[in-house]
Order: C-alpha cells, then structure tokens, then sequence
C-alpha cells in the first residue's frame, strides 16, 4: 500500500492482516446517533471513546450483518458467530501486526459473548480497519496482562487489561467457514 504522507519519516507498512474500510456519511451518522444518546461512559479508557466504540460496531454490523444487541456482555448477535463484543481504538497511522488489541480485565469474567472482533478508527474518522476477530476462550488462552500504570512500549497501560497482537487473530472468513 502506498502512502502519500509528505514526511520524510519513513511510513510504517499496514498490516497484512487488516481489512481498511471506508467510513461512510452513514455510518458516522448512526455511530454519532447512539453515542449521543448513551452520554459519557465513565469507564471508556479514553474521552471521547463512545463515538469511536460506536462506529466500530457500526462498521460490522454494515459489513456483516448481525442484529445489534448493546447491552453490557456483547454488542452484536451475528446469526453464525454468535455473540460479538466489538473493541475499538483510535489510532494516527494504519495498525501494524504486532499492535495489541485489548479487553479491559474486568470485562474478561464479566462479560457473556462468544467472540470479541477488534477495529481501529483513524483520529479523523475516514478511515476504519477491521483488524480480526477470536473466541473469548481462545483470547483469554492467549492474551497477556497488563497492569494499571505499566508501559508498553511507549505507551501507559491506562486499565487493567489483556491485550493479544492483530497476528493473533483470525480473519472473519476462517470464523464464518468454521461456523
């Protein structure tokens, strides 16, 4: 993929993993709708996280189907997955393989889904990625604790959490085959 980034820093190459969408008027648009309407969400890791959380789920219920379900355990019945619960982050650049995705810890036990699919949203909202998708079991299999406080790499651990790389998931055409 080529970049027309005008810097004379070297671009990072996009993972060969991902899936780029566009993100669309309409999209933005219901994304923008229920995240007006849930308010502020104090355990979002970052300000502003519900539009982006929101979109995320958006991008997959248009790009494959499903009945949203938005409650506290998973976001979406996909009618051959399952129970999905939609992660999504912001990001600056397109995702790398060895970028983690992450579940807060105290969603592991809590939360009542099958699947966890992960996007990533360009800071300006054009652009998303799905990044992939993985059983809850296989995740917590996999996974790898981060404690509140400690740095990966150059970034803050903000919350408990288990992060995974996007080379540890697998693409929604091995799940949809396995289904």
């Amino acid at each position: 993929m080529t970049s027309n980034r005008r810097s004379s820093k070297k671009q990072k190459s996009e993972s060969s993993m991902t899936l780029k969408v566009k993100i669309t008027d309409k999209n933005l648009n219901a994304a923008r709708k229920r995240a007006a309407n849930i308010g502020p969400n104090a355990k979002k890791i970052q300000k502003g996280g519900e539009l982006v959380g929101m979109l995320g789920e958006q991008l997959f219920l248009d790009n494959y189907g499903g009945d949203l379900i938005d409650c506290h355990d998973y976001d979406i019945d996909h009618p051959k997955i399952g129970r999905i619960d939609i992660k999504t982050k912001r990001c600056a650049s397109p995702p790398q393989d060895h970028y983690y995705c992450t579940v807060a810890a105290y969603q592991i036990n809590k939360a009542n889904c099958d699947y966890y699919g992960f996007y990533r949203v360009h800071n300006n909202l054009t652009d998303g990625w799905f990044l992939g998708i993985i059983s809850k079991e296989e995740f917590i299999e996999k996974a790898t604790f981060f404690k509140k406080g400690t740095m990966d790499g150059a970034f803050e651990v903000k919350s408990d959490c288990y992060n995974i790389k996007i080379s540890d998931l697998k693409e929604i055409s091995e799940v949809l085959k396995e289904a």
